[in-house]
């Protein structure tokens, strides 16, 4: 029997980004004490990056409601080109 697919709330995908960006923990350390998969905090943590540049993915823009980073945690694409 196949199993069920879980649907996690915005709020819990955007605080389950939050706990590896903000607090420094590691995706496996995460996702283990969250009981989601290192895929789905990787597809999370792109999927609100690209929200907080502007660029909204296929799939970000059916996910998610549009929110922002705090500044603290945005870095413009070109000046990460610019660093030697």
């Amino acid at each position: 029997m196949a199993s069920k697919r879980r649907n996690y709330t915005r709020e819990f995908k955007v605080e389950a980004v939050r706990l590896i960006t903000e607090n420094g923990s590691g995706i496996r350390e995460a996702a283990e004490s969250l009981g989601v998969s290192q895929n789905s905090l990787r597809t999370w943590m792109k999927q609100l990056e690209n929200e907080a540049v502007g660029g909204r993915s296929r799939s970000a823009s059916a996910s998610f409601p549009r929110w922002r980073l705090p500044p603290a945690l945005c870095v413009p694409k070109e000046s990460l080109r610019q660093m030697p």
